[in-house]
């Protein structure tokens, strides 16, 4: 494993991210830009500390989609930084902005499940 395939992951992981928007139609699609989103995590997270920082960075991404997902999928390992990004994309109008909600009100309840980092769905 390289940091090289590290990087293409996290290329794939983005694309998925920004594709599946707040919900790509039809659901079938949705379905599938999160299973290659979950694909994507779960390999990054195979590489220990350089795949787990390398994901971190995606907490600056441009694109808010996949701040959130990063942000949501860290904050359950106790990110401090995945939280104020959560905080801050929770100030947003839309379903983005709820979603950044209702996963820091789960999270602050021990409810919120990680997304991707578990083999299970």
């Amino acid at each position: 494993m390289s940091f090289v395939e590290i990087e293409q992951l996290i290329a794939k992981f983005r694309t998925a991210a920004k594709d599946k928007g707040d919900f790509a139609t039809p659901a079938k699609r949705d379905h599938r830009f999160y299973d290659e989103m979950r694909t994507a995590a779960l390999a990054i997270g195979k590489f220990d500390s350089p795949g787990k920082e390398a994901f971190k960075a995606l907490l600056k991404d441009e694109s808010v989609h996949v701040r959130s997902w990063a942000a949501a999928t860290l904050l359950v390992e106790g990110d401090v930084e995945a939280r104020i990004v959560l905080e801050q994309i929770a100030k947003s109008e839309g379903i983005i902005g709820l979603n950044a909600e209702m996963a820091l009100r789960e999270f602050d309840r021990g409810n919120l499940k990680p997304p991707f980092w578990k083999e299970g769905k």
